[in-house]
């Protein structure tokens, strides 16, 4: 029999589409105030929009409980980061308050780009009693 090597080196071993970088940070820890949030995506692929009704690149990132915003789409910002205004659908983020999520969707025909480093920001508004940081 051949001999192989181990682990990641292995003939055939592949990984599936994962987050090799996926951070959310932020600016204010005060009641009330508004927060923005940072968010630092790099995918092990390329996230697109083939077209609206075949595939959808859409990044949630959830468990955001808390902030008062009400539903709706936030401008994106990038502050010199790597631009993904024109790759988001209408340079928003869509939040939804119940779920405390953000959704992000590439727009039709743009691609984020595997191995790239993709930095956002969005602004919210923190709740009005102090709470412990939710999972995410």
């Amino acid at each position: 029999p051949m001999t192989k090597p181990g682990g990641h080196t292995a003939p055939l071993f592949v990984t599936g589409p994962t987050f090799l970088t996926a951070k959310v940070g932020q600016s204010s820890t005060t009641v009330g105030a508004r927060n923005t949030l940072t968010v630092t995506l790099q995918s092990n692929v390329g996230i697109e929009t083939v077209a609206a009704s075949q595939l959808t690149g859409i990044i949630s990132i959830s468990g955001l409980v808390g902030f008062k915003d009400d539903d709706g789409d936030f401008p994106l910002a990038n502050d010199g980061f790597t631009d993904v205004s024109g790759v988001v659908q209408g340079s928003v983020v869509r939040w939804q308050k119940s779920t405390g999520t953000l959704a992000v969707t590439v727009g039709e025909g743009q691609r984020l780009e595997a191995g790239e480093v993709y930095t956002f920001h969005v602004v919210l508004t923190n709740p009005n009693n102090a709470q412990p940081s939710p999972p995410l």
